[in-house]
């Protein structure tokens, strides 16, 4: 399902709803781990904390912005990419298919999840209406 779109006042408030879209129960701490898995997790976390206030002089680098954007793409969130396209006046991203084999895998992995979940739906629809299987008496010809 496509992103809502969204307005935010700043790269700033697109990258911290970003960053919370895909980090998880504590996203600020999880994603500054991420970013800089040789710091200490405390540090990690008031890192990216200072990195989104437009106050302070601690910026992501352009690599860090990137890698945000791209986990953001690989999980189906495309409003911070969209903020940023449209802030340098370019139309809303439309995201390529799979170019290299992670990507391509992980698509192929979530579309054979979303048919094994609709394969367990339907089962369990037959089993409601208590549809057993048939038995089929084969007869073999002598």
């Amino acid at each position: 399902m496509p992103d809502k779109p969204r307005r935010f006042g700043s790269i700033h408030q697109a990258l911290d709803e970003l960053i919370c879209a895909i980090g998880g129960k504590n996203p600020h701490r999880t994603i500054g781990i991420e970013l800089w898995p040789t710091k200490s997790p405390d540090t990690a976390y008031s890192r990216l904390k200072a990195s989104l206030d437009p106050n302070q002089d601690q910026k992501f680098s352009p690599e860090e912005v990137m890698y945000l954007l791209h986990k953001g793409r690989l999980a189906g969130h495309h409003f911070a990419t969209a903020y940023v396209l449209n802030e340098i006046g370019y139309e809303p991203p439309i995201p390529a298919a799979p170019t290299s084999p992670r990507v391509e895998i992980m698509e192929k992995m979530k579309a054979l999840t979303d048919e094994q979940l609709q394969l367990a739906k339907d089962l369990e629809l037959l089993d409601q209406e208590d549809e057993a299987p048939g038995i089929v008496d084969i007869h073999v010809a002598s």
